[in-house]
């Protein structure tokens, strides 16, 4: 018989997740009162009198949803606009859709419902007070408007979500190598978030192109929004009209509400493509592939009948794309692919554990 240590840091009354070999559990409550969901995938609603050790408790089982995994690696071409005008020609350009998300609130797992409401309540309660703020300062109650604030400073010490993640020692590794590659990646030369992607009706027009994006520069951050407070970090992407935050078990998305999905719903796609870069950048860490005509003709020398037809670098790029079936879609190009090739194979080593976690709750 041997003895385990184990280190834990409290963090006071809040939401509790804890990793182990058996899966993922999770636990919420206040005094008297407590919800959980064991790993094995049962949940338990337990009620006390405080002071007389009499409680009372219900539990139901039920089953765990299947992962949904899809990797692939291929090469494309890119083209976000046409380099000869300052604006895109839509009229080029066939199936185009907007990359965001819209998660239906009957797909949020009945365990995540509790976080949602407390994040609701409190981004409410913050624009309620920044509103109050504005107003103050605007009709020039200066006094009143310093008042506000403090108590708004106040309010985001207080009232922040308490979410502790605790893992068993193989987890806690594959959990900081997969965090560490996001953080290679987000160190990359440029990080864009894709906006819009279409079909090119005219390849010809366009260095025979298949495909064609419309990208905006953006950063990955590793700052946990105010009203969460956590034991580990987590990245955070800040998309077009939406905040998609990784958590170590979940996916959360900002936009006018806040939704969940379980990160075993997600299906990944990773991989390289080529892009013809119509814009003048130093890109010290990205592989030069070619140098591609505008025009070109299908043996690949130039078009002549264009004369203002020039030649533009192709380069290699990375791309990490996230949806599910409850409608999840978000999409990054990175400059740098190497980064993006190791983020691939540290996010299969983590995904791992969820397979494992599925396959015992199985038996």
């Amino acid at each position: 018989m041997g003895f385990r240590f184990r280190k834990s840091i409290k963090l006071g009354g809040g939401f509790k997740i804890n990793f182990s070999k058996s899966g993922i559990g999770y636990s919420w409550g206040v005094k008297g009162f407590r919800l959980t969901k064991t790993a094995r995938g049962s949940s338990r609603a337990t009620a006390s009198i405080p002071g007389t050790g009499i409680s009372y408790s219900t539990e139901h089982k039920s089953k765990t949803s299947s992962l949904k995994e899809n990797t692939k690696t291929s090469l494309l071409n890119g083209l976000q606009q046409n380099p000869n005008t300052e604006t895109i020609d839509y009229s080029n350009y066939q199936n185009i859709e907007t990359i965001t998300s819209s998660i239906s609130s009957e797909s949020i797992p009945e365990e995540y419902k509790a976080l949602l409401k407390s994040i609701n309540k409190r981004r409410i309660l913050d624009f309620s007070f920044i509103a109050i703020i504005i107003a103050f300062f605007i009709t020039g109650f200066i006094p009143v408007t310093v008042v506000f604030l403090v108590i708004l400073f106040i309010l985001h010490t207080m009232l922040r979500i308490n979410l502790f993640y605790e893992f068993d020692t193989e987890t806690s590794k594959k959990y900081n190598a997969y965090l560490e590659a996001w953080k290679k990646v987000s160190k990359s030369r440029y990080v864009w978030r894709l906006e819009q992607k279409a079909d090119i009706y005219n390849k010809k027009e366009l260095g025979n192109s298949d495909s064609a994006v419309k990208r905006v520069k953006t950063r990955i951050s590793f700052r946990s929004p105010w009203w969460i407070k956590s034991n580990v970090k987590f990245p955070v992407l800040n998309l077009i009209n939406q905040r998609v935050i990784f958590l170590p078990d979940k996916i959360l998305v900002i936009k006018v509400g806040v939704s969940a999905i379980s990160i075993q719903e997600v299906i990944f796609d990773i991989y390289a493509i080529g892009y013809m870069e119509t814009e003048k950048l130093i890109l010290n860490d990205a592989e030069l592939i070619k140098k591609q005509w505008v025009f070109t003709n299908k043996n690949g020398e130039p078009d002549k009948r264009y004369k203002n037809n020039i030649q533009l670098p192709v380069y290699k790029y990375g791309i990490i794309k996230g949806s599910s079936d409850s409608g999840l879609n978000f999409g990054l190009m990175i400059s740098n692919e190497k980064n993006v090739d190791e983020f691939d194979k540290c996010l299969k080593d983590y995904l791992s554990v969820f397979k494992g976690t599925e396959a015992e709750n199985g038996n």
